[in-house]
């Protein structure tokens, strides 16, 4: 056989070896994030390799900021009864990154919101919670935002509204959170 036909197969196997483990490894890492999660919720890998996430309970998806460098932890709550709110909830945290961590809420609305900024202010002030609400353009999507709040260790809280349904977003990075409002699939 000739020799450059051998060393062609060698490398092609080697290259398979390599694909194989790297695509296991990833598996692995999916599997343990998504071990403790509802059937209906999922972390997947993109083919370009980001991360997405889907909430088929709540219907929502949106695609992980990469800088996370993947998925260290996610949690679901469902349907949590407080003061008369009805919230479902995620709480992840990357991998990478000091502002890595995002909790987002889906508020169950049995009710109208036809002014987004003084809903927020109730909901805020129902929790006993300090804000300084501002209206906050996001592309075609209107968010109100109270900036670095010391109520909630400084964190940043985005509300949005998508088909009548209201969502929060937290966390420690305006950046972040504008990426997954924008991105997001609601």
């Amino acid at each position: 056989m000739n020799k450059k036909i051998l060393v062609f197969i060698l490398f092609f196997l080697i290259l398979i070896v390599g694909v194989v483990f790297y695509w296991n490894k990833q598996q692995e890492e999916l599997i343990e994030v998504n071990k403790n999660l509802p059937e209906k919720i999922k972390v997947t890998k993109t083919l370009a390799g980001k991360y997405k996430i889907e909430n088929q309970i709540d219907n929502y998806s949106f695609i992980a900021p990469e800088k996370w460098g993947g998925i260290k932890y996610l949690e679901y709550i469902n349907e949590e009864k407080n003061k008369g709110y009805i919230v479902s909830t995620i709480e992840m945290e990357g991998k990478t990154q000091e502002t890595r961590y995002i909790m987002i809420n889906k508020f169950k609305n049995n009710y109208q919101v036809s002014d987004l900024k003084s809903w927020a202010n109730k909901a805020f002030e129902d929790f006993g919670i300090s804000h300084d609400f501002k209206i906050h353009q996001l592309k075609n999507k209107e968010t109100v935002v109270t900036r670095e709040n010391p109520d909630l260790i400084n964190m940043d809280v985005y509300f949005f509204q998508e088909n009548g349904d209201v969502y929060s977003i937290m966390g420690g990075s305006p950046k972040f959170i504008e990426e997954i409002i924008t991105n997001g699939k609601w």
